[in-house]
């Protein structure tokens, strides 16, 4: 059976943007890569609603992609700012979710407190 999809919405409130980070360019991180064709794909075709970052701490010297840490720069060059509309969802090692919460909350981002609410501007997971 076919059909035709007709989106309730003409514009998306909605834009996303996803930092892959890694140590090093491991077989396991591979099979994570394996994504990265239709990641890359799906945000060539939705510039305006998707963008994707790759960073490894150790890379390998043909590697295209961001290099070293998710840092406070970074986040600030590439995210949006603090906003009621803008919500920030980490999860990862502890590390570095401490680290980025910690950046965040210094680019003016409401630190979440315990219990999450609907209205935190940060998630951890």
């Amino acid at each position: 059976m076919r059909g035709t999809f007709i989106p309730l919405y003409t514009k998306s409130v909605l834009s996303l943007s996803f930092f892959w980070t890694a140590k090093t360019s491991t077989v396991e991180n591979q099979l994570v890569f394996l994504l990265r064709k239709e990641l890359d794909t799906f945000a060539r075709r939705n510039s305006k609603l998707f963008n994707v970052f790759y960073l490894l701490e150790t890379s390998p010297e043909d590697w295209a992609y961001g290099k070293g840490y998710c840092t406070q720069d970074l986040i600030e060059e590439k995210l949006p700012s603090a906003s009621t509309d803008t919500k920030m969802m980490l999860c990862g090692p502890p590390g570095m979710v401490n680290a980025a919460n910690n950046a965040m909350v210094n680019l003016r981002f409401e630190k979440p407190g315990a219990m999450p609410k609907m209205t935190d501007e940060i998630f951890l997971f």
